[in-house]
């Protein structure tokens, strides 16, 4: 949430960051997201019984 308490480097650090993120994504996208993906997957902690 961008607010008029963030400087302009501020922005373009989240600019920054969204725009890599997006990067990732659109290449898990065409090579596959197993591919991308780092670590142990999560697992379901609340479920119905």
């Amino acid at each position: 949430m961008v607010s008029y308490a963030h400087t302009d480097a501020d922005i373009d650090r989240t600019i920054e960051a969204v725009d890599g993120a997006l990067e990732v994504y659109a290449c898990a996208l065409e090579d596959g997201v197993e591919r991308h993906l780092v670590g142990e997957p999560t697992r379901i902690v609340f479920g119905r019984r």
